[in-house]
């Protein structure tokens, strides 16, 4: 399981050190030596030494304060320069956080304008989105090349099928087992298929395997490299590499900070949180306002906003005959939509996400206050930072580590009720299905729904196949880029199943 295993505990572990020092003041000062209090002398090393295993705890640790790896100009520059940084960047103009727009020798540019953010000419336009994830080369184990190894299960028998069915001729016989040459091999898996001792085996490279959409591939140096331009944040490739080798930059350090210094910042929390943390919901909205924040918000009241627009549009749309409408809530569905299927942009819904109608509230409630998203989503990331109504984003992975660093305990917390609580179908956002069973009115002329549960492959292939004359089953399609919804995004850290289960007893209420 991806929540639990080596990689995701250290960098839980690296989350709760940063935030915790953040808290004391201690930031610039003690930042340098989390390394080596992680991976002391007397310990043995994951790697080749634990000089290599600290230089990816610097690195990890750079994505923490925010900071993409590959802009590193200076290897000595100490981690407490970037600490520093970070730190007055919180008071800085908005353009220059994390997740902003800024100049580097990398190629960057803005996101989706705010205010035309589900507009359709704009999905299709932004070819160079934000650089929210950073792979790690000193992590990356430079995977061998995906392709088929024949293992010694091979009996180089007579019929020598996997031979005559080679297209490439990639396949002979060496010393009476086959062998594949990887400079002729096209990694189509005929060979496999055609053995009959299946002594061929596929040798995969997780994080490629993991992508959707290809935006994931070697350099010339065998390093794993992103394509911000085809990514579609869906989390897959950092949430599946099995040596920690990719990250997402993270704000926990703005956050914290501004709760040091006790500026009002509202907490808008996203339906998913449901079966997440210890406690009741209203327990864990106690321990968001402990942790300093001045106030919570349920993004599923934002989801009303979005269930009436998205069911207005979807009336309009089918009375003027114009197909199916696929729901927007997604950011990795919009990412998708307008950088790989831009054929299907007239069947996107334009209405806006619930975190954009909930920060509105928010601001109507409390114009002065810093609003933060919480939730599972790091492509919200993408989509907050061009949105002048949201000034931070959080994963509940960073907000667990809040809890820990400030030694909150959820279940112990008083419960209490957010300002704007939404309703039970709007919570039900965080689970496939949710979306269409709360847009789609039952009635007579209820339109026909269907789910696309995770931006896999096929299922991209799929929605291809709309687009070029194939027909749809629906009227409504909801697109959830997470297998089971937002509940089994890549930053939660309760199994799904449980959380699908706890979410069933929120929705009821």
């Amino acid at each position: 399981m991806h929540r639990l295993n080596n990689a995701a505990l250290i960098r839980r572990e690296l989350l709760v050190r940063t935030a915790r020092l953040v808290w004391e003041a201690e930031l610039p000062s003690r930042i340098d030596r989390i390394p080596m209090e992680m991976i002391p002398r007397t310990r043995s090393s994951f790697r080749c030494c634990i000089h290599k295993d600290r230089a990816v705890l610097r690195y990890r640790l750079m994505a923490i304060l925010g900071f993409s790896v590959e802009d590193e100009e200076d290897e000595l520059l100490p981690l407490s320069e970037y600490a520093r940084a970070a730190l007055e960047r919180d008071s800085a103009p908005r353009s220059s956080r994390p997740f902003a727009p800024v100049t580097s020798r990398a190629p960057q540019a803005g996101p989706v304008r705010p205010e035309t953010v589900h507009q359709k000419e704009d999905m299709a336009e932004d070819s160079n989105p934000l650089r929210i994830l950073t792979v790690i080369d000193e992590a990356c184990s430079a995977c061998v090349r995906s392709r088929y190894f024949v293992t010694n299960a091979c009996r180089g028998c007579f019929a020598r099928p996997c031979t005559l069915n080679c297209p490439k001729n990639a396949l002979s016989i060496v010393n009476g087992q086959a062998v594949i040459d990887p400079e002729k091999c096209v990694a189509c898996g005929i060979c496999q298929q055609a053995c009959p001792f299946h002594a061929i085996i596929h040798i995969p490279i997780p994080c490629e395997e993991a992508c959707p959409v290809g935006a994931i591939t070697k350099d010339e140096w065998g390093r794993e490299k992103i394509d911000h331009d085809k990514c579609i944040l869906c989390g897959r490739c950092m949430r599946d590499c099995p040596f920690g080798a990719i990250m997402e930059k993270s704000q926990i350090v703005d956050v914290m900070q501004r709760l040091r210094e006790g500026a009002p910042v509202v907490a808008m929390v996203a339906p998913a949180i449901a079966g997440q943390f210890p406690g009741t919901l209203e327990q864990v909205y106690g321990a968001i306002l402990q942790a300093g924040f001045s106030g919570v918000f349920e993004v599923s009241r934002g989801a009303d906003e979005t269930t009436a627009h998205e069911a207005a549009e979807l009336d309009a749309h089918r009375a003027a005959g114009q197909g199916y409408l696929t729901t927007s809530c997604c950011p990795s569905w919009m990412l998708a939509a307008g950088r790989h299927l831009p054929e299907i942009l007239p069947h996107v819904s334009t209405t806006p996400s619930p975190m954009r109608y909930t920060a509105q509230a928010v601001k109507e409630h409390a114009p002065e206050a810093i609003r933060v998203f919480i939730g599972p989503c790091i492509a919200k990331k993408n989509e907050a930072a061009g949105d002048p109504l949201i000034d931070y984003v959080l994963t509940f992975e960073e907000l667990g580590a809040i809890f820990v660093a400030l030694e909150i305990d959820t279940s112990d917390a008083t419960a209490v009720q957010p300002v704007l609580r939404g309703t039970g179908s709007s919570r039900g956002y965080a689970a496939a299905g949710g979306v269409a069973k709360a847009v789609a009115s039952p009635g007579p002329k209820a339109p026909k729904t269907h789910l696309i549960d995770g931006l896999t492959r096929q299922n991209i292939n799929l929605l291809k196949a709309w687009t070029k004359g194939a027909p749809c089953p629906a009227d409504l399609v909801e697109v959830m880029a997470c297998q089971g919804g937002c509940i089994a995004g890549p930053a939660v850290v309760g199994n799904p199943k449980l959380a699908a289960k706890a979410l069933i007893d929120i929705v009821s209420k």
